[in-house]
């Protein structure tokens, strides 16, 4: 009998040894000897007859791809190759509610039934986003829907892609004024805001001294003195919210009083004023207006005055400060 040697399979995977679900597996053939028949197995029940064979596995997990090669005196040798398919990721996300020119948070859903994520690329729809993170955050400048783009990569280099629309809404333009008050006295608070309609779902005063609002141009008085934050925050009913702050400054009302020498005399009467007048101490009385009641006036702090008709005088002092002081005495002068 004569031994005759048969042929000498020689294959190797185009892709590597490790591929993804639906890829495209590309086989190379290097056999020698002369052969007159190719018959693949890919383990996965299906085969080929062709030379150079493609397939693509659809479902993962280990398979091993086997070639037996047929001579012309029906000879046959056998190589087999082992091939790990992995699984794609599933590529998912959620977004929050967008509002223009705030960050609209993205939340990455993605999984994969064996190994691990490792990459993110995103395509914030606009031309001009985009991102690596797993989580990222990104504020549009303008409104309407966006396609975003989610692909994610394992690490074993196999993808997925989702294309899913984020909606941005308009953010409104917070705004009020308010001027400085005084201890007491009633304070109105000027909504600026834009808009500044139905689409204003709530509105959250805070006046910085423990005391809230809920309408659109609330009043307020304080009852004590120093600097208080006023904050005001609007959300529309697309959810979207801002918010402005200013400080207010509450003075105190100066305490006026004064004393005098006498209170009846002859022309010409000679009186001295004593102003008394207080305020808190961490602030200043800024001017004294006295007026004597003969059409004469002062602005000395203490001043002395003669009254050179005949007559009864009323005098009066007012205090000035941020806030105007009441007459807090008057005093009648009879000059005989």
């Amino acid at each position: 009998a004569q031994v005759v040697d048969g042929p000498l399979p020689d294959f190797t995977i185009v892709n590597g040894n490790e591929v993804c679900v639906n890829e495209e597996v590309n086989l190379l053939d290097n056999s020698a000897g002369q052969i007159i028949g190719y018959d693949w197995d890919f383990g996965d029940g299906f085969t080929s007859t062709d030379l150079l064979p493609s397939h693509t596995y659809t479902v993962a997990g280990p398979y091993t791809v086997t070639l037996q090669l047929t001579a012309p005196d029906q000879c046959a040798s056998t190589q087999s190759v082992d091939i790990l398919v992995n699984p794609n990721p599933q590529a998912g996300f959620n977004a929050d509610q967008g509002c223009e020119n705030q960050p609209t948070l993205f939340s990455d859903q993605s999984s994969v039934t064996l190994g691990l994520l490792s990459g993110w690329e995103w395509d914030f729809g606009d031309g001009n986003g985009a991102s690596t993170d797993q989580n990222p955050s990104y504020s549009y400048s303008g409104l309407g829907d966006f396609d975003v783009t989610l692909v994610v990569t394992t690490a074993a280099g196999c993808t997925d892609t989702i294309v899913q629309q984020a909606s941005v809404n308009p953010t409104p333009v917070v705004a009020f004024s308010a001027s400085n008050s005084c201890v007491g006295d009633e304070q109105t608070f000027t909504n600026n805001t834009t808009p500044n309609d139905n689409t204003i779902a709530t509105w959250a005063w805070s006046f910085g001294d423990g005391n809230t609002s809920s309408t659109v141009q609330p009043s307020h008085s304080y009852t004590g003195l120093g600097t208080y934050t006023v904050e005001l925050t609007a959300t529309t009913d697309s959810g979207c919210t801002a918010t402005f702050t200013q400080d207010v400054e509450v003075y105190p009302y100066p305490e006026t009083s004064f004393t005098f020498s006498a209170f009846e005399g002859c022309a010409p009467f000679d009186v001295v004023f004593e102003n008394e007048s207080s305020i808190n101490a961490n602030y200043s009385i800024g001017t004294y207006e006295w007026s004597f009641g003969d059409g004469n006036t002062s602005t000395i702090f203490s001043p002395h005055h003669s009254y050179s008709k005949t007559g009864t005088f009323q005098v009066t002092l007012t205090t000035q400060n941020q806030c105007s002081g009441p007459i807090s005495k008057t005093a009648n002068f009879t000059v005989l």
